[in-house]
């Protein structure tokens, strides 16, 4: 695939529905909607199925064992990818993740302060939509260079990134640090960010954008290297993002430059020793 289309979708759990069931549709018509328009991958917010919270006693049991086992045929289409944000499950803040016929998941590693009834998750996963290398993290994770560092090597094209803030400082994070992701493994990094307000335990006043960052390096040089929405508070929001995958391939092999992204563990990467000196 030399083109990817990944459509970052804002998305308003305040927005009206009539019960939980119509929150959800609301939901899968955006992907199919972003689908019939051309996007091969789509990518909702971390938390978008807490929207449904006022509709049903129990969002996890709703989703999991009623709207989802009903719904599911419906995300799985021959070439098309989708991250369907989060929703709790088994303890986990999890992703659920389609590409072609397949379901994935991504559960959060590492867990904010007021996710204490969570667990992080214990697997980082890559996966493939055709000859495509994808991963995600979720909010925070793209955060913690930890879990970067477990990618180095990979070769990983584009890293996805559903998210949910509720502060612009929140919002200047979650984009500097993908900006970083960018640079140090020469991907595309795409956010999506919750918006809104809802009545939830986790989470009640949202604010985000959307992004797409590239690296810096010569192959990127005549390309829109940051492409951000502006930051909203609510309503449905879609920002279609273009993605040269050979343009950001060429990104790793670049040896002619100053590049982060060679530093693999393939070339051995040198362990300084760390020295104090008060």
């Amino acid at each position: 695939m030399a083109e990817m289309r990944v459509d970052a979708w804002n998305i308003d759990v305040g927005v009206t529905a009539k019960d939980a069931d119509d929150y959800g549709n609301q939901l899968l018509n955006c992907v199919e909607g972003s689908w019939d328009d051309g996007a091969d991958v789509v990518l909702l917010p971390e938390y978008c199925w807490l929207g449904a919270e006022p509709y049903t006693e129990n969002v996890e049991e709703w989703f999991w064992k009623v709207f989802w086992p009903a719904e599911r045929a419906r995300v799985l289409r021959p070439g098309k990818a989708v991250v369907l944000g989060t929703v709790p499950s088994a303890k986990n803040n999890r992703a659920v993740i389609t590409a072609d016929s397949r379901e994935l998941h991504q559960d959060k590693l590492a867990l904010t302060p007021w996710e204490s009834n969570f667990t992080g998750g214990t697997e980082l996963n890559i996966w493939k939509l055709g000859d495509v290398t994808l991963a995600v993290l979720v909010c925070l994770d793209i955060e913690i260079p930890e879990w970067s560092c477990l990618l180095r090597g990979a070769n990983v094209d584009v890293l996805l990134v559903p998210s949910a803030t509720e502060t612009l400082m929140g919002v200047e994070r979650i984009a500097r640090c993908a900006s970083a992701r960018a640079v140090e493994l020469g991907c595309a990094v795409v956010t999506a960010h919750l918006v809104g307000k809802c009545q939830s335990e986790l989470i009640d006043h949202n604010i985000g954008r959307s992004a797409l960052y590239l690296p810096s390096l010569a192959a990127t040089h005549r390309a829109a290297r940051v492409s951000e929405s502006n930051v909203i508070e609510q309503g449905m929001v879609c920002q279609k993002l273009e993605i040269d995958i050979q343009r950001v391939r060429r990104c790793r092999i670049n040896t002619g430059e100053t590049n982060p992204a060679l530093f693999g563990p393939a070339r051995g990467l040198p362990s300084p020793v760390l020295t104090l000196n008060p």
